[in-house]
């Protein structure tokens, strides 16, 4: 006959102890039984340390993991050791563990209509235990922000996603509010977990989309990087997309192809059929190609196949305006005095080489608020002058007098370049700026030399020494 020996057990292991509300829970691993059975586990507990009343845990035997003690009070730090039984007896005392009970409150989490929330679950947590709260919409829906009851959120935590607060010393709820997304009256479809972000009154698809239109029923399928607009203006992304009517009809679209509602509030119009154009794809299996020539696709349930197409308007003759540039023969001028034909609504530039000395007055026969036209060049560092005769839209004859100057040629000069009226003279002056309605704009003393003013684009007349320039910087 061979004896066993009766051993006691191990210690318990790894023991725990996580306060409650006037309750503490312990937990711990089973120890080694010493090859017999544990048939019980003991517990000592006070609020002093290497407590000494052993008490049976009631209930328990060698499957017992767990335990929670009640009845005790909060604030108040208490000690722990534990204790397993078998049939040799009384094994060895755990590690101490000492825990102070706190009150815990009520947390209610949950999700409106639309969405889901995750992170910390609802349940009884001790005031300060950080919670963190993510909230999940689903397809159509987006996060629109949170709803507290017992903590007060700023207005940045209301709408932050995902959330973290402490849990308050009082019961609470949050719950998560989600809406449809309101992207240009379209009925919206994206990738799970990739909301569209909106911008000011535009939204992005970051992982692209399927916009319907809840009228026509026409689906607008466009790749990751379109926009909309809170007018229903979409953009289609760099990966193209397509248009599909409920008759059948499909528009190919490619990237930067700009679609806009109708003006009737039914259907769209392909406005910008994108840098290589679309392509329109009928019932039948005809295709046409319709490049970004200001041919547009109009998407309406009206057409057959919801589809037509408005090729772009044939582009009108050009029309041209007759300029004679007329010099005398002392002046050099490049291009050589003669007659041009310019376009309508052009400019003609030309250069012009004085004899030493003069710098006669360039004037047209066109008629500016009741003052005839004249030119003020540009000095260029070869000594000629550069005039630019701008948006002909009527016939019309350059010429050159000296009667009344751009300058006296003996000792003032004045021009206009780039915003700027440039004076040179060989005295000093006052300088009377006026606008073409005859306000005086500035007066200005100018000394002998060149004076620069700054003046805003338009036309001007100066007044200096009895002389008066036309200018337009």
């Amino acid at each position: 006959v061979t004896a066993t020996p009766r051993i006691p057990p191990d210690a318990p292991v790894n023991l725990t102890a996580t306060a409650g509300d006037m309750q503490v829970t312990l937990n711990w691993t089973t120890p080694d039984n010493g090859g017999n059975a544990i048939i019980k586990y003991r517990l000592a507990y006070d609020v002093t340390a290497s407590p000494s009343s052993l008490l049976d845990i009631a209930g328990s035997d060698a499957t017992t993991v767990t335990h929670t003690i009640t009845g005790l009070q909060n604030g108040t730090q208490y000690h722990f050791l534990l204790l397993a039984v078998n049939a040799a007896g009384e094994g060895t005392l755990s590690e101490e563990v000492r825990v102070t009970p706190v009150p815990v409150y009520a947390l209610g989490v949950t999700a409106g209509m639309g969405g889901t929330v995750t992170g910390t679950p609802s349940g009884n947590y001790a005031a300060g235990t950080s919670v963190t709260l993510t909230a999940v919409p689903n397809n159509g829906y987006r996060f629109d922000g949170w709803t507290a009851a017992g903590l007060t959120l700023t207005a940045t935590q209301a709408v932050t996603n995902p959330l973290t607060v402490g849990m308050p010393s009082g019961a609470a709820t949050f719950a998560a509010r989600f809406v449809t997304f309101d992207m240009g009256g379209y009925d919206v479809d994206t990738p799970p977990g990739c909301s569209p972000v909106q911008s000011g009154d535009t939204w992005t698809l970051p992982c692209g989309g399927a916009l319907t239109d809840p009228n026509d029923g026409t689906v607008y399928d466009v790749s990751n990087g379109s926009t909309v607009d809170d007018d229903g203006n979409i953009i289609v992304g760099r990966g193209g997309g397509t248009a599909t009517t409920t008759d059948g009809g499909t528009v190919y679209l490619s990237g930067g192809t700009e679609i806009a509602p109708n003006g009737d509030g039914s259907g769209h119009t392909v406005i910008h059929p994108g840098d290589d154009g679309v392509t329109v794809a009928f019932p039948d299996g005809s295709t046409v190609h319709v490049p970004d020539n200001g041919s547009v696709v109009v998407i309406h349930p009206s057409y057959p196949s919801g589809l037509w197409i408005v090729s772009a308007p044939s582009a009108p003759e050009p029309v041209f305006r007759q300029v004679t540039l007329t010099l005398p023969a002392d002046i050099v001028s490049q291009p050589v005095a003669g007659i041009y034909r310019i376009p309508s609504g052009s400019d003609l530039a030309f250069t012009l080489t004085f004899p030493s000395g003069e710098l006669p007055t360039v004037k047209t026969d066109r008629v500016i608020q009741g003052i005839s036209e004249v030119l003020t060049g540009t000095p260029n560092a070869d000594g000629s002058y550069t005039y630019t005769l701008r948006q002909v839209r009527q016939t019309l004859e350059i010429t050159v007098t000296s009667d009344v100057g751009n300058a006296d040629a003996a000792t003032s000069q004045v021009w206009s370049h780039g915003g700027k009226l440039y004076v040179r003279t060989a005295k000093s002056y006052t300088l009377y700026i006026y606008t073409l309605a005859g306000q005086l704009f500035r007066q200005q003393a100018v000394d002998a030399g060149e004076t620069v003013v700054d003046l805003p684009q338009g036309f001007y007349i100066v007044v200096m020494d009895g002389k008066r320039w036309k200018v337009a910087p």
